[in-house]
């Protein structure tokens, strides 16, 4: 049951981040939201490894947060240096 309501809660959060993402005035705003998507996306594979006892699930959820983090700080380089 609890399971169910932190879906509804994922979906919840989800929606605005995808309006930002569509919608946003600036890219700055929509790798924002982006990066907050993909963070909840992690978030919800650790649960998932959780609720169905599989730790490849949390692995690869730590493993796509890094790639998050990694990929924000090389677009934040480059929108420094003026080529995005």
């Amino acid at each position: 049951m609890i399971y169910y309501a932190l879906a509804l809660l994922f979906v919840a959060i989800s929606l605005p981040l995808f309006y930002r993402i569509a919608k946003g005035p600036t890219i700055a705003d929509r790798i924002l939201s982006t990066d907050a998507l993909v963070t909840l996306f992690a978030c919800a594979l650790v649960l998932f490894s959780v609720a169905y006892e599989r730790a490849i699930y949390a692995d690869v959820g730590v493993v796509v947060a890094l790639l998050s983090c990694i990929s924000t700080l090389v677009i934040a380089r480059f929108m420094e240096a003026g080529k995005l």
